[in-house]
């Protein structure tokens, strides 16, 4: 799910990057120019592999499992939004081109955020 989306972003051509920065903003804004193609193109696909991965993931419950797949699209988003700044925000810890470390990185963490028990949550009102 998340490689092609690494990938395009580190590609060599110049809209590659961009796009994927574009593909991210638009995520998180109201509907713009990205609008139609996510609903037609990008969507369906998520929707695929939420499929695939919750097949694994058969002890969370499907608010649990959606809770946590929609916290695992932000988070790849925003790592492909910033990448480009790694450098800077972490004061050279970090690489801005490191981006097979940030794509395994990703992955770890995905996998973990699956697997991990369900989560108990108090009413936050009480």
């Amino acid at each position: 799910m998340a490689q092609p989306l690494f990938e395009l972003h580190r590609s060599p051509q110049p809209g590659g990057r961009a796009f994927v920065r574009i593909l991210s903003r638009d995520l998180v804004e109201p509907p713009g120019i990205a609008s139609r193609l996510l609903a037609e193109e990008y969507h369906p696909e998520l929707a695929r592999f939420s499929q695939l991965i919750r097949r694994h993931a058969r002890h969370l419950s499907p608010e649990e499992f959606l809770w946590r797949f929609s916290f695992i699209i932000g988070a790849m988003h925003h790592t492909l939004a910033t990448l480009h700044q790694m450098t800077a925000l972490t004061k050279g810890v970090c690489r801005s081109d490191d981006h097979e470390g940030a794509l395994a990185r990703f992955i770890d963490h995905s996998v973990i955020t699956f697997r991990a028990p369900p989560t108990i949550t108090q009413n936050l009102n009480d």
